[in-house]
């Protein structure tokens, strides 16, 4: 299973109105209006517009990021704040079902889902649900996706996750919440407005898909909607939506074409000269603010890049379906008795391999070894969910891209998520089939915008980290050694300087950095390890830690030595909100975390901090007694898998080393960026 502080390995691991529309789109029509209701043969009756209802009401609908969000909890709020209950998507297709558990709710509902997506990546998205049918045998559809989560976000100025929080009735100060930022989620004209801009700027992947008709496209309630990797679903595919800040700290809606990497930060943004995403942003308070007018629109002044619409990604937006068939595929020979061999040389169908006869490596693994893997999943019962592409693995990206990424969520019979497998495919036009043909690298690393905490036993924070600053941001660069003894070298080079890392002397541990010898030690500090950090003795520049910064490794000391790329993904993170970091639950000056309890083993529990934080999980925790320079760590450490409970039980240690100098626990979180935050807990 591809383990968080360990550098992925990939198997281990006819447009209807025109651009005025974004000015002004009611006459677009269409758009969602957030709630087609279905009946079964039984007697309903409607509501909608702020008012209240009596009757069972049963939202269902699917929850798709391109491919289903299998296993996560979606969750209503009406109106006031009030807690309408929750459910999970079912893990075959990501549909649910929901019946209100509040009584009469006011509308409109504000629906959460939160959970991962096949890379294992943290996901939170948002609907909003203002007309519904209550009575037996009616159903209100209530689709949750990135599209919707965009829309919800124009209407509220910001991204919808905070609001959701914020909002509920128990919170305090959530009256103000909602004023401030639901009171748009019951405009209907609103809503329609703003899902006519998004439908607007995503017009090419549209078309792409053959939705040419915009007053057809419904992101929330189309009940025919299918995560299958066609139509609305592959558009999404197709697509990235995030969210950011700039330098004057307002929030910005980012929408590009998925396979485009972060451009060049040394030059804006654009398709002639510098290809790459965010494509269009916008300011999500200026486009809230011009849809709460009298006549909603959202301003061209919102739009705050000179690209309008995201780009075209046809060549393979037609083709995605065929992902599907390679999973089928895989999965019908999953049996205990599958060789590595036999999976190796699989056929999908006549003349289309599994593995193209070009596949070389995936990290450093050839077909056989990957066939391995695979016949592992066999042997346990396991089963791949769908596949969802990642992006791009061409770089540099010229015209087209012609490889992609892709991820799937590993399966037990229970429905438990066991590992995460990548690879890169390949779309072969001649033989319209996809084939896995590796990324080609022997060593498998990856770089990502990392912050840290550092507290004492009782929760207070330490004055200082090892780098200073406290909370500290840095690069948390994972570099895999192939085993604990072969000598390999990396240097990571920059637009504004190189770091050396070194073999540990751990066995398949990420390599230390070090600039005291040429073997390297691992001191137990996941930051003095592996953060290259941005303070005012480290050479990274402000061009160093901007989404789109290339780094590039040369390693070594290990077979043939390679050079290859990385693009960082995200921008570093705010240590402004020291929530974020996470913390066991109860820990206080009265329960305070003691050398003792890392000793002697105990229970750690995050259920608290997770719940403060739907779009983060904790991927690892750390129990580790550090010892005098040079003298390698006592550790035990604990990947947490996708979907598993918020808790981990850490057993004594066997033996405890006679010249410990700390003791301490670590937890290590993921956004739906990448980005880390670390937090790390010395004992008292």
């Amino acid at each position: 299973m591809q383990t968080p502080l360990t550098p992925k390995r990939s198997p281990l691991m006819a447009w209807v109105c025109g651009f005025a529309v974004a000015l002004a789109l009611t006459a677009c029509g269409g758009g969602g209006g957030g709630g087609s209701s279905t009946s079964s043969g039984g007697s309903g009756s409607g509501s909608g517009g702020g008012s209240s209802i009596s009757g069972p009401v049963t939202l269902s609908g699917v929850v798709a990021t391109g491919t289903p969000l299998i296993g996560a909890v979606v969750t209503a709020l009406d109106a006031t704040g009030a807690s309408c209950g929750s459910t999970n998507t079912a893990l075959a297709d990501g549909t649910y079902s929901l019946v209100l558990s509040c009584s009469s709710p006011t509308l409109p509902l504000f629906v959460e889902v939160t959970g991962v997506d096949m890379g294992g990546t943290p996901v939170a998205l948002h609907s909003v649900v203002q007309t519904v049918v209550s009575g037996v045998a009616t159903r209100t559809i209530a689709n949750i996706n990135p599209l919707t989560n965009a829309v919800v976000a124009l209407l509220m100025g910001g991204d919808p996750t905070p609001f959701f929080q914020s909002g509920k009735a128990a919170a305090t100060g959530s009256a103000s919440v909602r004023t401030a930022r639901w009171s748009l989620l019951g405009s209907s004209a609103s809503l329609t407005v703003a899902s006519d801009f998004v439908k607007t700027v995503i017009r090419s992947n549209l078309n792409d898909a053959r939705l040419t008709n915009a007053a057809l496209v419904d992101f929330f309630s189309d009940a025919t909607f299918s995560p299958d990797k066609t139509g609305l679903d592959a558009v999404i595919e197709s697509l990235r939506i995030q969210f950011s800040r700039n330098n004057l700290s307002e929030e910005l809606l980012q929408l590009s074409n998925r396979l485009l990497q972060p451009c060049n930060p040394s030059t804006a943004c654009s398709p002639s000269t510098n290809l790459g995403s965010p494509e269009v942003v916008v300011n999500l308070a200026t486009a809230r603010t011009s849809l709460n007018a009298a006549t909603p629109a959202v301003a061209s002044a919102a739009t705050i890049t000179t690209i309008k619409t995201t780009t075209s990604t046809s060549a393979l937006i037609t083709t995605l379906s065929g992902l599907e068939t390679i999973r089928a595929k895989i999965n019908e020979n999953l049996r205990p008795t599958i060789t590595a061999a036999e999976l190796a040389t699989l056929d999908i169908a006549t003349n289309k391999p599994l593995f193209a006869s070009t596949f070389v490596q995936q990290d450093g693994l050839n077909a056989l070894s990957v066939g391995t893997v695979l016949a592992g999943y066999g042997a346990s019962g396991y089963q791949l969910s769908s596949f969802m592409v990642l992006g791009c693995m061409d770089y540099p990206f010229v015209a087209r891209c012609t490889k992609v990424r892709v991820s799937a969520l590993v399966r037990d019979g229970s429905g438990n998520i066991q590992a995460v497998f990548e690879n890169v495919a390949n779309y072969v036009t001649t033989t319209s089939s996809w084939s896995f043909v590796g990324n080609n690298r022997q060593t498998a690393w990856s770089i990502n915008p990392a912050s840290w905490l550092y507290l004492n036993g009782d929760g207070s924070a330490l004055p200082t980290s090892p780098t200073a600053p406290n909370p500290g941001l840095g690069l948390l660069t994972l570099i895999q050694a192939s085993d604990s003894v072969t000598p390999m070298i990396a240097d990571v080079v920059a637009p504004s300087g190189t770091s050396h890392f070194y073999n540990c002397g751990i066995s398949a541990a990420p390599l230390c950095l070090s600039s005291q010898s040429s073997l390297g030690y691992e001191t137990g500090d996941l930051v003095v390890d592996y953060v290259l950090p941005t303070t005012n003795h480290s050479w990274l520049g402000p061009t160093d830690t901007r989404p789109g910064s290339r780094f590039q490794i040369t390693t070594t000391g290990i077979g043939v030595g390679e050079t290859n790329s990385q693009i960082l993904s995200a921008d570093l993170p705010s240590t402004a909100n020291q929530s974020v970091y996470p913390v066991p639950d109860g820990l206080s000056a009265s329960t305070p975390l003691l050398q003792a309890d890392v000793m002697s083993g105990m229970t750690v529990t995050w259920s608290t901090w997770a719940a403060a934080n739907p779009g983060l999980r904790v991927i690892e925790v750390r129990a580790v007694i550090t010892r005098p320079a040079t003298n390698a760590p006592t550790k035990q450490v604990f990947s947490i898998s996708p979907l598993s409970a918020n808790q981990v039980i850490i057993p004594a240690f066997s033996s405890v080393p006679s010249d410990a100098v700390d003791y301490a626990l670590w937890l290590i979180a993921q956004d739906a960026m990448g980005r880390r935050y670390i937090t790390k807990i010395l004992a008292l």
